[in-house]
């Protein structure tokens, strides 16, 4: 992006960096207990998406490529909290690194993970519920 905004580098420095804290504050998101994290989750749940853009840069092109992804989501301008938007621009700014070669490797890992501490996995059977 700085070769396109080569004047913004702080403005994106500072939007990549809240995106980070951002969902260092999220457990269910990072499957672990944040508790003791550094960001403050209350900040990210009020902290609106539009506010914050504006508050790093004037640049009304960075403000909308910054934003270019809120239709995913339905993001609204004046309502959509920060970390909806951080959590859906993380998984995409993250994304290729995540998963080599097809994603029946998330089942065949979780498969191996339940083995390797005695459970048993079965597959194509009947459950009978209590």
């Amino acid at each position: 992006m700085l070769e396109y905004f080569p004047n913004e580098k702080e403005a994106i420095d500072n939007y990549l960096k809240e995106i980070d804290n951002t969902i260092n504050t999220q457990d269910l998101y990072l499957l672990k207990n944040t508790k003791n994290s550094s960001g403050d989750l209350a900040k990210y749940l009020s902290l609106n998406t539009w506010d914050y853009v504006k508050s790093i840069t004037k640049d009304a092109r960075l403000r909308q490529v910054l934003c270019a992804l809120n239709f995913v989501y339905g993001g609204v301008k004046e309502k959509s909290p920060f970390y909806v938007h951080a959590l859906i621009n993380y998984h995409f700014i993250t994304s290729s690194y995540r998963i080599v070669s097809s994603t029946g490797l998330i089942a065949k890992k979780l498969k191996d993970t339940i083995s390797e501490n005695g459970g048993l996995v079965l597959t194509k059977r009947k459950f009978v519920t209590l």
